[in-house]
């Protein structure tokens, strides 16, 4: 099971987390469309997958991920932003979050470090399963068109 607590850091150090993305992302060679973009933007949907990280791991929440992410597809499919620097920005995301998971919840005994390791390996389904919605909303447009 993932531990509550272990989430609800991550929740608490949302802002801190976000400002770590934000400043990885300016400096990231593949994310040039995001270079020339907004900062609200990319703050905005990094802080709702941040901030409630707790409701999106939960196993319930497939069937609104799945709207969710592929209506963000359709959104950056759209905007002009190429696949490949989406699913960038999203592997940076998690990248953030998980070096977040790894150094600043140092565990003391093997109940916190399987906690750990548990919500690592929540945190890397849900982006999974964020990929392949963003993936499938992106291609959405185009699938209807060739049918």
């Amino acid at each position: 099971m993932v531990s509550t607590r272990l989430i609800e850091r991550i929740e608490k150090n949302w802002e801190g987390i976000i400002r770590s993305f934000l400043e990885s992302a300016r400096k990231d060679p593949r994310l040039t469309t995001y270079h020339r973009a907004d900062d609200y933007d990319l703050r905005l949907r990094a802080e709702d997958t941040v901030r409630y990280l707790g409701r999106w791991i939960a196993a319930d929440n497939i069937h609104e991920i799945a709207a969710r992410y592929e209506t963000l597809g359709r959104l950056r499919r759209v905007e002009g932003v190429p696949l490949s620097e989406l699913v960038a920005k999203l592997q940076l995301l998690e990248d953030t979050l998980l070096r977040h998971v790894q150094w600043e919840n140092i565990s003391q005994n093997p109940l916190e470090i399987y906690g750990e390791l548990e919500l690592v390996r929540a945190i890397r389904a849900f982006f999974r399963q964020v990929v392949y919605n963003v993936i499938r909303g992106y291609e959405q447009p185009a699938r209807t068109h060739a049918a």
